[in-house]
C-alpha cells in the first residue's frame, strides 16, 4: 500500500520544482498512474538485482535529505536574521487539546517514530557484521532523526499555516515560501525538491524490498504456495515474491485513484498501509505479554495471531 504512493509523491515533487506552470501536473491521473507504472517496474528490477544496486540508491537519497533538511532547519533563521519572518519560536510548547484528533495525530507520530526495527531481522542476512552495524546506526541516528523532525517542523509552520500545509509535499511547500524572498532562489528551491524526492525514491525502495520479501518467508512456513519462496539463480532474490508484490502496489496505485483527488488519494493509501502496519505491530507486542499468562502460544496465518492451546 505504501509503495503506491510514489506516483503521487513524484508528480507532486517535480510540479513543485518546475513552479507554478507544472500545478496541472499533480492533477493529471493518467501522468500520475504512468509514473506509478514507470517506477514500480523500475523497483522491481531494482529489488530483482538485490541489495548490491539497490543500496545507493537509498544511500544517495539519505544524503540529499540530511542536506535539504539542514536547509530547512537553517530558512527561518536567515529570514528572522534578514526581517522577512517575525516571531519564529522553533521549540516553542503548546499542550495540545483532548480530542480524537489529537489522539490520532500523537499515535501516528509515535507509531513512526518506533516502527522500522523488523527491518534489521528482514535485512540482517544481506548486511556486513549486522550484529554490530546495525546496532550502531540506531543510536548515532535517532537522536539526529529526532532533532530534524522537531526543528523541520517549527521550520514548516513558520511559513505556513497548520490548515494550509500540503499533506503531500509540505517541504517542497516551505521550501518555496522561504526561499521567495531571496533572488537566487529559482535555482535553489527545484535543486532542494528533486534532492528531498530522492529520499522518497530510497525509502520506497527499501519499504518495497522488505515487503517484497514477506511472501517468500509465507512460502518457507507452506502458508503459501512454494512458488513464491524460488530463487534467482545469479542474484539469489525472491523473484515470484517481488513480482506478487509489485503487481499488489501497482493495483492499489490504480484503484485509489477512481472518483477522488490526488490529496485524497495519498490519505487513503496512507491511512490503510499504516493500518494494516500498525495491527501487525499490536499483534506482534501482545505475543509476549500473552504468552505470561498462557502456558504456550500457537501462532496461526502470519504469525499475527496468537491462539489458546489447550
Amino acid at each position: 500500500m505504501y509503495m503506491a504512493l510514489v506516483g503521487l509523491v513524484t508528480t507532486n515533487f517535480v510540479a513543485y520544482s518546475l513552479g507554478s506552470k507544472a500545478a496541472w501536473m499533480t492533477e493529471n491521473k493518467w501522468l500520475v498512474l504512468a509514473t506509478s507504472v514507470g517506477l514500480m517496474v523500475a523497483m522491481i528490477f531494482l529489488a530483482r538485482y538485490g541489495f548490491g544496486v539497490g543500496k545507493w540508491v537509498t544511500n544517495v537519497g539519505s544524503v540529499f535529505t540530511v542536506i535539504v533538511l539542514g536547509a530547512l532547519v537553517v530558512m527561518p533563521l536567515v529570514n528572522t536574521r534578514r526581517g522577512t519572518l517575525t516571531g519564529y519560536h522553533p521549540l516553542k510548547l503548546v499542550v495540545p487539546p483532548l480530542t480524537l484528533f489529537s489522539l490520532s495525530v500523537f499515535s501516528k507520530m509515535a507509531f513512526g517514530a518506533l516502527c522500522g526495527f523488523e527491518y534489521v531481522a528482514i535485512f540482517a542476512g544481506e548486511c556486513r557484521r549486522p550484529e554490530k552495524n546495525l546496532a550502531r546506526s540506531i543510536l548515532l541516528t535517532a537522536p539526529i532523526i529526532a532533532l530534524l523532525y522537531i526543528f523541520g517542523t517549527s521550520a514548516i509552520l513558520a511559513f505556513i499555516p497548520p490548515d494550509s500545509v500540503n499533506v503531500i509535499a509540505p517541504i517542497p511547500q516551505a521550501l518555496g515560501r522561504g526561499f521567495h524572498s531571496w533572488g537566487f532562489s529559482g535555482a535553489i528551491i527545484p535543486l532542494a525538491i528533486l534532492m528531498l524526492l530522492c529520499n522518497y525514491l530510497g525509502t520506497f525502495n527499501v519499504n518495497f524490498n522488505g515487503s517484497a520479501r514477506l511472501p517468500m518467508v509465507a512460502g518457507w512456513d507452506r502458508l503459501l504456495p512454494e512458488w513464491f519462496t524460488r530463487l534467482h539463480p545469479k542474484y539469489k532474490t525472491p523473484t515470484n515474491s517481488i513480482y506478487f508484490a509489485g503487481g499488489v502496489a501497482l493495483a492499489a496505485s490504480i484503484a485509489v485513484l477512481i472518483g477522488v483527488g490526488e490529496q485524497e488519494a495519498f490519505e487513503l493509501l496512507l491511512v490503510w498501509a499504516f493500518t494494516f502496519y500498525a495491527t501487525a505491530y499490536l499483534a506482534l507486542f501482545a505475543i509476549p505479554v500473552l504468552k505470561k499468562r498462557w502456558e504456550s502460544v500457537r501462532l496461526c496465518g502470519f504469525g499475527l495471531l496468537p491462539v489458546l492451546v489447550s
